[in-house]
């Protein structure tokens, strides 16, 4: 089974993710940017759904520190954002990562995850 680490510093959205994603996959929670990426040595997920919006480091810095490290730099990510602005999607793009909108439907976040795990 497929692991996914959900990152997001709203517990409400950890949960929502979570029990979306809990029937077809592995899923851990991360409050924090720091907090997933000693999650990433851990749970060695094949998944890595972010927040971008957070404080301390947001998810665009977190996806920094992934392409930093050999063994998390080919992690895929889907970033998660409340924001409508053409640039973050832009930017997520320009990354290579997938971005949906919050809040996601039980559909769209299925089908976002599901997307990603057939390109590889």
């Amino acid at each position: 089974m497929k692991r996914i680490l959900v990152v997001d510093d709203v517990t409400t959205n950890l949960i929502c993710a979570a029990e979306i994603l809990k029937d077809d996959y592995l899923v851990t929670k991360a409050k924090s940017a720091r907090a997933a990426l000693d999650s990433i040595k851990e749970v060695k997920p094949d998944l890595v759904l972010v927040d971008i919006c957070m404080p301390e480091m947001d998810g665009f810095q977190l996806y920094d520190k992934m392409q930093e490290n050999p063994y998390s730099a080919e992690i895929p990510v889907i970033f998660c954002t409340a924001e409508s602005s053409k640039e973050v999607k832009e930017k997520g793009s320009r990354l290579g990562a997938d971005c949906i909108r919050k809040p996601y439907s039980t559909e769209n976040l299925r089908e976002a995850v599901k997307k990603v795990f057939e390109k590889q």
